[in-house]
């Protein structure tokens, strides 16, 4: 069981984007995104590797294999489809007061599930720097959207290094 000590504790759903300094480490223990940024560079993460046409609007994203939730479920091209759909939601982006963050990004968005373990994204105008978006997309369990979207926030499910024991108002436990 790992404790973090942090002035305030709390943790939300992780499609409703935030900048709190206090959340944003909960959530990357807890959920993996398709790339990192490592300097000013992107790498790889859930995503092994990435294409994106001349116009950047078609990203394909090629996912390790064999990864799975803490639930136990596949982590595939179809889980990660559904996340990225979950994120451009009208009504996910509202805590950092900005209503439908990710939509403006990813709304309209064809999600094709090539195969397993591949995943196309075709935007509806180009975006060069997707993957600055993608950096902050935790990608989430789809098992754990109906509870999440009940708010109940001790639903979190990912695929990151821990896994959520539970949620007090004093602290989070995790192992």
């Amino acid at each position: 069981m790992t404790i973090i000590a942090q002035a305030r504790v709390g943790i939300h759903d992780p499609h409703d984007c935030t900048d709190a300094s206090d959340e944003l480490p909960i959530l990357h223990a807890i959920y993996d995104t398709l790339v990192r940024r490592v300097g000013q560079d992107y790498v790889p993460h859930l995503a092994k590797s990435w294409d994106v046409s001349d116009d950047a609007r078609v990203w394909t994203f090629r996912l390790q294999p064999d990864v799975t939730f803490h639930d136990g479920t596949a982590c595939d091209a179809a889980a990660v489809a559904a996340s990225l759909a979950r994120m451009a939601r009208a009504d996910k982006g509202y805590t950092l007061g900005a209503p439908a963050v990710w939509r403006q990004f990813l709304g309209g968005a064809g999600l094709d599930v090539v195969d397993a373990t591949t995943l196309r994204v075709t935007l509806t105008a180009p975006m060069a720097d997707l993957c600055d978006v993608l950096e902050q997309g935790f990608i989430v369990a789809p098992s754990a959207f109906a509870a999440l979207d009940a708010k109940d926030y001790t639903a979190q499910c990912g695929t990151g290094p821990y896994r959520l024991l539970s949620v007090s108002s004093s602290e989070i436990k995790a192992t």
